[in-house]
């Protein structure tokens, strides 16, 4: 076993109180495809907890300036235990759902956002990425995030170094992987030493099965 892999099994038996009480996050996302975005970006949603979680009516929500609601959860969409679930554009062929496109942004000069919210349009879970925060996006703290993640550069995806941890803080939970792992687990046996380090004081959700749909709309 290596030194990584041995840090991330001792890593699940610590226990804290700093993890967001949401069991369904925004996982891994691909807001700027190799070549055309139009019709190949995605995003994936994780349901961390022991129960399935019942999605209908959720939005999903996208921000350069100010946030709009492209998409909302059809009636009868559900996350099981441990299930990632996508939502991809046209060309992401084994997207759960199929959208047009997502439309997200690239954060090229200010920060972008993403975020998930229920029927109530409660936030549930909020990724902010860029090289600023120009805009005052608020974080999943409730305050001004002055914490983000990195840009990332076409073809690479922004992913949780451990699935469904989160901290409120998407520069302290997200990575940028060159290989991207949508609908699967973002390999939890190869996160940095600085960001394995970080865990120590949060706590390791149990991880499930997967359990696939597919829809189009």
């Amino acid at each position: 076993m290596n030194i990584k892999s041995a840090v991330f099994m001792a890593l699940t038996l610590v226990l804290s109180n700093n993890i967001n009480a949401s069991t369904v996050v925004i996982n891994e996302l691909l807001p700027n495809a190799t070549g055309a975005d139009s019709g190949n970006e995605w995003i994936e949603f994780f349901n961390s907890s022991t129960n399935p979680v019942d999605m209908s009516g959720w939005g999903i929500q996208k921000a350069t300036a100010s946030y709009t609601t492209f998409f909302t959860f059809p009636v009868g969409t559900a996350l099981f235990s441990g299930e990632y679930f996508v939502v991809g554009g046209n060309n992401v062929f084994d997207a759960d759902i199929n959208i047009s496109q997502l439309g997200l942004g690239n954060a090229g000069s200010s920060g972008d956002s993403v975020r998930l919210i229920d029927e109530l349009s409660n936030v549930i879970d909020t990724v902010i990425y860029g090289p600023n925060n120009n805009d005052g996006f608020f974080d999943d703290l409730g305050t001004v995030a002055q914490n983000f993640a990195s840009t990332p550069a076409a073809g690479q995806s922004l992913a949780r170094f451990i699935d469904g941890i989160d901290s409120g803080n998407s520069g302290d939970d997200f990575i940028l992987l060159d290989s991207p792992t949508r609908g699967g687990s973002n390999n939890p046996s190869a996160v940095p030493l600085p960001a394995a380090a970080w865990l120590f004081g949060s706590g390791i959700i149990g991880l499930g099965g997967i359990a696939r749909r597919k829809n189009n709309i």
